[in-house]
């Protein structure tokens, strides 16, 4: 129901949401833990997909699969005398006003916006600051309204910034360089961890070879439930 309404309000194309899941392809393919980084896909062979409910087909929409995540938190002096280099949380914030989507005065606005407006003002930052995102990914619209609500870009043009630019690993705005839960895999309640920790990866130059150029910010969201629950992290170098 949201890729219908965005597309009814704002234009939005079914290929620009299939290049979402065609950039984290071509990341997954440089992570070897990557449940599908054995090949790339096209706009075409999305939109070729089965229909899974119109207008997300199957690639659009996450796999399920078997896996875990897992990171340590500590007080900043015992991490400056770790042998790696430590990431620190800069800022955060969350919203949640209701439980069910029925119960949203907008399905084009989420509650993202205000909870990534939280973490940027604790962290003193701006959106336009951070050297990648990592996207919570259910499904490619969710892409989509991240980046319009988390501040990259004006509300109805998520379609249009995700046209204009390269989301994967090693173009011009990186997006999910681990592959996102489209084509890492989705293992379960910890999908989101998957996002995080690889937030961590780049920012501790462990990414191999997905890693960008000395990443010092990022940011990261997660949903609960049904786009009912959201919060937003700022991950940065001391």
């Amino acid at each position: 129901m949201i890729a219908q309404r965005h597309m009814h309000e704002y234009g939005t194309r079914p290929e620009q949401l299939a290049k979402i899941a065609v950039d984290q392809r071509h990341s997954a393919c440089a992570n070897p833990a990557a449940l599908f980084g054995d090949r790339e896909i096209t706009v075409d062979e999305v939109l070729g997909s089965r229909m899974i409910s119109a207008p997300i087909h199957l690639l659009e929409a996450v796999s399920p699969c078997t896996g875990g995540g897992a990171f340590l938190v500590s007080r900043g002096d015992i991490a400056r005398s770790s042998p790696n280099r430590p990431v620190y949380l800069l800022g955060f914030g969350e919203a949640g006003s209701r439980w069910s989507l029925s119960q949203a005065r907008s399905l084009t606005t989420s509650l993202i916006q205000p909870a990534a407006e939280r973490a940027f003002s604790s962290a003193g930052i701006l959106p336009d600051q951070v050297d990648f995102v990592q996207a919570y990914d259910c499904f490619t619209i969710v892409v989509l309204l991240t980046l319009e609500d988390a501040g990259f870009c004006a509300k109805g043009q998520g379609g249009v910034f995700i046209e204009e630019h390269n989301l994967a690993f090693d173009g011009d705005f990186p997006c999910n360089t681990h592959g996102g839960q489209l084509s890492f895999g989705q293992p379960g309640n910890g999908g989101g961890m998957s996002q995080v920790l690889e937030g961590v990866r780049q920012l501790m130059g462990r990414a191999g070879d997905r890693q960008l150029d000395n990443p010092t910010l990022g940011y990261i969201n997660n949903n609960g439930g049904i786009m009912s629950k959201q919060c937003s992290i700022i991950l940065g170098l001391e």
